[in-house]
């Protein structure tokens, strides 16, 4: 008998997805560094997701070396590093903690606000360790989606 026909789009293995798409295996390795022996340290999403925000922040907009076995933060965990595209939304009405007053009570902004501060202005705001900082509440805005 004739061989059965193979599917015409198969079902790709899971640890085979492709970068861009919005799905993130935790097991996922980038490159942390490069020593200067030429050796590679490496890290992982689960790794990256347990960071606080900032950090993660951080490490998500280096422009990290990348070789042809391991690639950025960015392209290894992009749930993480919010750059999935249309996923990575923000609400403009959300507020976050701008300061906390001398009564105690909090001087709030919102993430439309923040976004149309200058670059630098921005950075510094997105680095806040206020209550509800800015980092979480307005990802967007704060992590630069790219």
């Amino acid at each position: 008998g004739n061989p059965t026909p193979s599917p015409v789009n198969p079902t790709p293995a899971p640890n085979s997805t492709p970068i861009g798409y919005c799905k993130e295996i935790a097991t996922t390795k980038w490159l942390f560094k490069v020593k200067k022996n030429g050796s590679v340290k490496t890290k992982n999403c689960k790794w990256l997701k347990s960071k606080k925000p900032l950090k993660i922040t951080k490490l998500c907009q280096k422009k990290k070396p990348s070789n042809e076995l391991f690639g950025t933060p960015k392209q290894a965990c992009p749930v993480t590093c919010y750059t999935c595209g249309d996923l990575c939304e923000q609400d403009d009405d959300a507020k976050f903690v701008f300061k906390v007053k001398k009564d105690g009570t909090f001087n709030f902004k919102k993430c439309g606000w923040l976004k149309k501060k200058k670059l630098n202005a921005r950075k510094k705001i997105c680095k806040k360790k206020t209550a509800s900082p800015p980092a979480e509440v307005c990802p967007v805005t704060c992590a630069a989606c790219s």
